[in-house]
């Protein structure tokens, strides 16, 4: 009985750890940090543009707007908005564009839940807009500050815009190859 106590017990555990895991590069990265553009642009070489502009532009300057990068590759949104608490912060996903977002005034904090452990969808995926939205809950949250940014992919679904105040942010929409 004790045996089997202890299996059940190592077996929830590993369930638990095994879903809670998200893939090494959801986390914070610094801007210009050499060795987080080999790794990206090795996933999709349209991450050289991203990482060539954001080195090259203040974005903190730019007005908000879409800033075409590489034609309909690579393009940049830079926005302001109020951040959310977390039942207001919508999950999403995306299938034709990697997000690459970087908060340029304020702390940012993402959500993240592995895109096929999502089973609550909002809506339809809406084509034209690139987006699903979900009403699951995240398994993590990343902090990410002014200077650094993160990356999702299209089986990444995430919420974004998660604190308090009003911040301006870049995100760069990269199509994926």
């Amino acid at each position: 009985m004790k045996t089997k106590l202890l299996f059940l017990a190592a077996l929830i555990t590993f369930s638990f750890s095994v879903r809670a895991q998200q893939p090494a590069y959801i986390r914070a990265h610094n801007v210009g940090d050499k060795t987080s553009v080999k790794l990206f642009t090795k996933m999709n070489s349209r991450f050289a543009k991203v990482f060539d502009y954001m080195v090259t532009h203040r974005l903190d300057a730019m007005a908000v707007g879409r800033y075409e990068v590489d034609g309909g590759n690579v393009y940049l949104n830079i926005s302001e908005g109020d951040l959310r608490t977390p039942d207001k912060a919508n999950l999403e996903v995306h299938n034709k564009y990697i997000d690459v977002q970087i908060p340029l005034t304020l702390p940012e904090t993402f959500g993240y839940i592995a895109r096929k452990d999502c089973a609550q969808p909002r809506a339809e995926f809406n084509v034209a807009k690139d987006v699903q939205l979900f009403s699951d809950h995240v398994s993590v949250l990343i902090t990410v500050q002014p200077g650094q940014y993160i990356v999702f992919f299209p089986s990444d679904a995430h919420s974004p815009m998660r604190g308090e105040g009003r911040i301006k942010k870049a995100t760069f929409k990269v199509a994926v190859e």
